[in-house]
């Protein structure tokens, strides 16, 4: 169950990077395809997870997309905040 509100990045809307309370970070592929209501045998394909970015040592609770969505932030409940 996702611990820190989803963030899509503004460079290109197919990337969202999600957390959880395993103190790590994913970063996602969506497809246009998951946007536009497809049947549900296809969604799979249109979903794929691209990265699983671990260095936090506590829950992540924010994730964020720099404006020009070149880089990704995420800050946990230990004080820290990552730049990847």
């Amino acid at each position: 169950m996702p611990q820190a509100a989803p963030d899509d990045s503004p460079c290109c809307g197919e990337l969202v990077a999600t957390a959880d309370q395993n103190h790590m970070v994913r970063l996602w592929r969506i497809a246009p395809a998951a946007l536009e209501l497809a049947p549900p045998e296809e969604l799979p394909a249109a979903v794929e997870l691209r990265a699983e970015l671990r260095g936090h040592s506590s829950v992540v609770v924010v994730v964020r997309f720099s404006p020009d969505g070149r880089r990704l932030y995420s800050a946990s409940t230990e004080a820290s905040i990552r730049e990847w």
